[in-house]
């Protein structure tokens, strides 16, 4: 510890080395790349995964397996579950389903990723994951 420069740093140092710090992960992410609107002719919540975002939703195992995430809230879209099927499955981490968390599904109707983050952080605060353990949030 003498080799810090300010003593607030090894409080710091020894909150961390001690466990004394209660946090929780706590992810936001859009669901990784999708069939086209223009292509798909189906209801836009059955639109599914291409193939790049396939690939993409099994490179999100590892980050989230190192994040112990133990809770997976997720819009009921096709295309965010399949987002986060591939570490629920692996994982064994709890799916919940909240349909406000779409566009379709929000209230407001939001049409913007960054329109429906802001519609939905009332609900996500009152669901906070401190309480569940780690969470990631689709």
């Amino acid at each position: 510890m003498r080799q810090l420069t300010h003593a607030r740093d090894a409080e710091i140092v020894n909150a961390l080395s001690s466990n004394e710090i209660g946090t929780v992960p706590f992810v936001v992410l859009r669901h990784t790349k999708a069939i086209e609107r223009s292509l798909w002719t189906g209801p836009d919540a059955q639109r599914p995964l291409n193939d790049r975002g396939y690939r993409d939703a099994l490179a999100l195992v590892a980050p989230f397996a190192a994040l112990g995430l133990t809770r997976v809230v997720t819009s009921d879209a096709v295309r965010c579950i399949e987002t986060v099927w591939p570490y629920v499955g692996v994982a064994g981490a709890r799916l919940e389903l909240q349909p406000v968390l779409s566009e379709e599904g929000h209230p407001a109707k939001p049409h913007s990723p960054e329109k429906l983050a802001r519609a939905c952080w009332p609900t996500v605060r009152r669901q906070s994951c401190a309480r569940t353990g780690p969470c990631c949030l689709n």
